[in-house]
């Protein structure tokens, strides 16, 4: 316990961490209480690694029943080459998140090739990361071990300004953790994730919140592979784009693949809600990317307005669709490929382009006997609901089964 020991002494008598570089011996490091460390400037945590194979020499184990790290009001802080393990603790007040690694208004955050495992509740949580960060080379798996109804993710961050994650691990298959999702990000205003690996099995793996208004948002996901996501309901979603923020944003997941999902929800869903001014433009883009193996694959959904009036008449949202193949959906259920289902009042602001898109082998059950207002069963592979301005171009079905599109109070264009 004696790395406690110093940062509380530190504490205690005002010592500001100034251009300071912590090294860790290599070994496992007992942790009894939480660390916090206020108030510094260019701190660097650095613990031995293999660079080659990715190996963890350096290990801190949280042994006491609220052993956790947390940065506050950090400038330039870099933690590198260690593996926290069996930390967290159960919050006092519900709701209050809690995760292994905490940061509080840190700017320029750097977490390269670091372990969090086996944590009594989330990973990693953020608050206020500023500045340029990134996590990379790290793993995150077997976290929120003790099954709390409001597990907080292995990573969950909230109001940063630019994050990238790359060449990471996120893993949840052996957990019994009830997270939503693995990794959760609400309104950031610049995510990038790539080459990554998120493998659920107990969990969704990823969910994007953007509700702060009049910013401008730029989230990439690419050359990422999300396998075993677990969706327990019709509402669930292996990933979860969810947009009410009045503000110009972009949104691209690119070479993407999402695999074998378990339960009866959707391997992407994209709930966006109407915008009340017509100044600023949302734009969805999904190219190069398969869905393999759900029940369901891909629903837009408009969600209601909080008021019928005052709703922007022009096109504020724009989504692309294109060179993606969605395979093997199997469920008793219209649009098991796509749905799109928007408000009758609200369809105008919404501008849809499907390009060479593949649906492929998909089964949707005949036994379903009521679809909307009609009595006839009507399995579907694509369904529209107060869909307007819906493009298709050169997409193939392929060993379907069920009708390629059931169309509902919606005006659809096909090119060839």
């Amino acid at each position: 316990n004696e790395l406690a020991i110093k940062y509380d002494y530190a504490r205690v008598n005002n010592i500001v961490l100034t251009n300071t570089t912590v090294y860790f011996l290599n070994g496992t490091h007992e942790l009894k209480r939480s660390i916090i460390v206020k108030e510094a400037r260019n701190l660097t945590w650095l613990g031995a690694r293999t660079a080659a194979s990715g190996i963890r020499d350096v290990i801190i184990n949280c042994t006491g029943k609220s052993g956790v790290v947390m940065f506050q009001n950090v400038v330039n802080l870099n933690v590198a080459g260690i593996t926290f393990t069996h930390c967290g603790k159960v919050p006092s007040t519900k709701g209050l998140p809690i995760g292994a690694l905490i940061f509080y208004d840190v700017f320029n955050l750097q977490l390269a090739w670091v372990t969090i495992s086996s944590s009594t509740y989330g990973g990693i949580y953020g608050l206020n990361i500023m500045g340029n960060s990134s996590i990379e080379h790290s793993v995150f798996q077997s976290n929120g071990v003790k099954f709390y109804s409001d597990s907080d993710p292995h990573i969950h961050i909230r109001y940063t300004n630019c994050m990238q994650m790359h060449y990471s691990t996120l893993y949840s298959h052996k957990c019994s953790a009830n997270f939503l999702s693995m990794l959760l990000a609400e309104n950031s205003h610049q995510l990038v994730i790539h080459d990554c690996v998120l493998k659920s099995g107990t969990s969704g793996s990823m969910r994007i919140g953007l509700y702060h208004n009049n910013f401008t948002v730029s989230i990439l996901v690419a050359n990422t592979t999300l396998l075993y996501g677990h969706t327990p309901d019709t509402w669930s979603s292996d990933v979860f784009l969810d947009i009410k923020a009045e503000a110009n944003c972009l949104v691209t997941f690119s070479n993407v693949s999402l695999s074998t999902g378990y339960g009866e929800g959707y391997a992407f869903t994209s709930k966006i809600a109407p915008q009340v001014s017509a100044n600023y433009l949302r734009k969805i883009h999904i190219t190069n990317c398969t869905i393999d193996r759900y029940s369901r694959g891909i629903l837009f959904d408009s969600g209601r307005p909080q008021e019928d009036y005052g709703i922007a008449k022009s096109i504020t949202t724009q989504i692309l669709l294109e060179h993606c193949n969605i395979t093997r959906m199997a469920n008793q259920s219209i649009g098991i490929g796509m749905t799109i289902t928007l408000q009758a009042n609200t369809n105008s602001q919404y501008f849809w382009v499907l390009k060479h898109v593949c649906f492929k082998d998909n089964k949707s059950s005949t036994k379903l006997t009521t679809i909307v207002n009609s009595e006839q069963p009507l399995p579907s592979i694509i369904f529209l609901e107060y869909a307007d301005n819906i493009h298709l171009s050169d997409c193939r079905f392929i060993g379907n089964k069920g009708t390629p599109i059931a169309v509902y109070d919606s005006n659809i264009t096909v090119f060839d």
